[in-house]
């Protein structure tokens, strides 16, 4: 089944239509949506996962309807439910078009429930709820996130003002691949235009880092190859925001104790993690990049961490842990 929004226009459409008493027919699904008879068919399979249809015939042709007996209520009033959860789960897509589709689902799905039934819904969506405790602050976001959706969906270059990571804003020329929300950050894929004689570079912006954005409209470049897409693949050893880090993974291996120990025991911080008890030390063996953001997470731990490997890892802590004393001696005098 194809993975975009007119998919899910179309599921939504034909849940609609069940719910209304309406039947289902492969016919009309495939000159409705123009999808060949498999997808068709995957579509009904979807539908009989999230309501009770029953299959009968008209002539030679099946049909399927919902299942009268089947209590609608809680279901619905479940779909509203997880429909608002997403809108305040992906308030990152603020300002997108997407984002702005969901929270017309949500209200949409929220005023077709009896008064009695939107009580109930207030009941629920008050006991399951997500909240971030950081928020944007580029105020130009959801225009750049606009021009950026448009600029993916038409092949079109871009002139990106950017602030990396702990450095200085610098101007880059991108030909943009897509958009990836990652551990709560929304990420640009792009490839950075190259120097005279070098290859197309893949790179990750953060949509936060973006200060200002022109797209060149009369401009088109080709539609980047799979693996520059493969997110899996891409993201395998990520930590954090960071992806593809120069240098590629490395085994790190740490002993952690206390608190940051019984932590780890209970969330996993990467997908590589293998613990093994030793006494009142927990080893820790992982797989990543030395990006910022594991070295901040390492950081984190003090004192309650050693650093077995790798040793530019140890020799990065010693050298701040050193800085920080000495700043903390000069100011303290």
């Amino acid at each position: 089944m194809a993975n975009d929004y007119s998919t899910a226009s179309a599921l939504l459409s034909l849940i609609e239509r069940v719910d209304s008493g309406q039947a289902l027919r492969l016919a009309e699904i495939r000159a409705e949506f123009s999808v060949k008879d498999d997808c068709a068919r995957s579509y009904i399979a979807w539908v009989q996962k999230h309501r009770q249809l029953v299959e009968t015939r008209e002539g030679r042709n099946k049909v399927w309807r919902r299942n009268p007996h089947e209590d609608t209520r809680p279901n619905v009033i479940y779909e509203a439910a997880a429909l608002s959860f997403a809108v305040d789960a992906l308030a990152e897509l603020s300002g997108s078009p997407h984002y702005d589709a969901l929270v017309d689902m949500a209200e949409q799905r929220r005023l077709s429930l009896p008064a009695t039934d939107q009580t109930r819904l207030d009941r629920v969506t008050r006991n399951f709820q997500v909240r971030w405790s950081d928020q944007p602050r580029n105020r130009a976001r959801e225009a750049i996130l606009r021009d950026l959706l448009h600029a993916i969906h038409e092949r079109h270059p871009c002139q990106l003002r950017y602030q990396p990571y702990g450095r200085p804003e610098k101007p880059y020329s991108v030909q943009p691949w897509g958009l990836v929300l990652h551990n709560g950050r929304l990420l640009l894929s792009g490839g950075k235009e190259p120097k005279a004689g070098l290859r197309l570079e893949r790179r990750f912006f953060t949509v936060d880092g973006i200060l200002e954005l022109t797209v060149h409209s009369d401009e088109t470049f080709d539609a980047p190859s799979p693996r520059h897409t493969d997110w899996g693949a891409i993201f395998k050893d990520s930590f954090g925001i960071f992806c593809d880090w120069k240098g590629g993974p490395q085994d790190v291996k740490l002993m952690v104790k206390g608190a940051q120990a019984s932590l780890l025991r209970q969330r996993e911080m990467h997908p590589s993690q293998q613990l093994e008890e030793r006494g009142e030390w927990l080893e820790v063996r992982l797989k990543v990049a030395l990006c910022p953001e594991v070295t901040s997470w390492v950081r984190s731990l003090l004192p309650d961490v050693r650093v077995l490997a790798p040793t530019q890892l140890r020799d990065m802590l010693r050298t701040d842990a050193l800085r920080w004393l000495e700043l903390d001696r000069s100011e303290s005098q």
